[in-house]
């Protein structure tokens, strides 16, 4: 929902200056998927590598297709248009410029990294178990400020250096944050007490620590490109490491709340957006075109436009999640057998 509202800003706001931060929720869900997969990093949970990719690419693939069609229709029968869908179909579209890397939709950038991160999960699996969680963490922080440090801000280098940023090298230290996160979690016992005691600390830890991620975006992107082409590109390259850390933070703080005591109506509510949070993610920037096509007059209706687009979105989300997401999951679930075990039923 946070990248939703970074797209569909542009619709009834002028100055998108802070409303950039929001796309920072691409490196949320990154730490949730660190998160999603620590059991199997950290334990001596079994992991049959075939079966966890059937089981990751009948998650993924089939409504990214489907999403990538819905976007191809949209552009037309143009030669440039099926070159372009030949790249995303086999995820090569963050290996070039961001022509190519937003010529669908934006937000399929981050699906390439995601991918790679199942891919080299046994690798990162022996890296956890052989020099531990931290160290790995701290290795995958300095590939980072390593790849960054040379670039030049805004400017967009097409390099393997600037690629390896967008890819595994540069984006592990976010999944990192993620499976730090639930190290801490078993090994912390629920916090009691009164006062400021761990339960209180932390929340207000996740609040300090996401506020500093935003205040350095406002400070360094924020105010346009000219600005920050002032700024030396380890900092202005690392506003999503700042924020994962941040989230990272904001989901310990989370893990200490008393789960049995939030209404059954928000859990419910939670699940299902859960369920379709994928296909908002991959369908939002469709709808708006969509919803201009069926109803015209909301072409400059700003706000309208944009919760129309936002019904739309969760429309198309719920039944891609009926018809595809859903039954493509079942299949992965049933090819792969139930070795995996409930963690990887992300």
């Amino acid at each position: 929902m946070m990248v939703l509202l970074s797209h569909y800003a542009s619709h009834w706001m002028s100055n998108l200056a802070w409303v950039g931060f929001a796309s920072t929720g691409v490196d949320l869900f990154f730490v949730l998927s660190g998160y999603v997969f620590a059991p199997y990093i950290l334990s001596n949970k079994p992991l049959t590598w075939t079966s966890h990719l059937v089981r990751r690419f009948f998650r993924l693939y089939p409504l990214y297709l489907t999403a990538l069609l819905v976007y191809a229709l949209q552009r037309g029968g143009l030669s440039e248009t099926w070159v372009e869908f030949t790249r995303h179909l086999f995820m090569a579209h963050t290996l070039g410029g961001l022509d190519t890397a937003f010529y669908f939709n934006p937000a399929f950038w981050s699906l390439p990294p995601e991918v790679e991160f199942y891919l080299f999960m046994p690798l990162v699996i022996w890296l956890v178990k052989r020099f531990g969680a931290w160290p790995v963490f701290a290795a995958a922080a300095l590939a980072r400020l390593a790849l960054v440090a040379p670039g030049t801000s805004g400017v967009i280098e097409i390099t393997a250096r600037a690629i390896s940023t967008v890819h595994l090298p540069g984006l592990l230290v976010e999944f990192m944050v993620g499976v730090l996160v639930f190290q801490q979690s078993q090994h912390r016992a629920r916090p009691v007490g009164v006062g400021l005691a761990p339960s209180l600390r932390l929340p207000w830890l996740a609040v300090a620590a996401l506020a500093a991620a935003l205040w350095l975006y406002g400070w360094a992107i924020a105010p346009g490109p000219a600005h920050t082409a002032t700024l030396p590109a380890v900092i202005t390259g690392n506003i999503g490491m700042v924020a994962a850390l941040a989230y990272g933070l904001l989901v310990a703080a989370v893990l200490t709340w008393r789960l049995e005591s939030i209404p059954p109506f928000m859990k419910h509510c939670a699940n299902q957006l859960g369920q379709l949070s994928y296909g908002i993610y991959l369908f939002h920037n469709a709808a708006p075109a969509l919803v201009i096509h069926l109803m015209p007059e909301l072409a400059n209706a700003g706000v309208r436009l944009s919760l129309a687009s936002l019904c739309c979105t969760v429309l198309v989300a719920w039944t891609a999640n009926r018809l595809i997401e859903r039954p493509a999951r079942q299949w992965g679930r049933s090819l792969a057998g139930p070795s995996e075990g409930a963690a990887l039923q992300k």
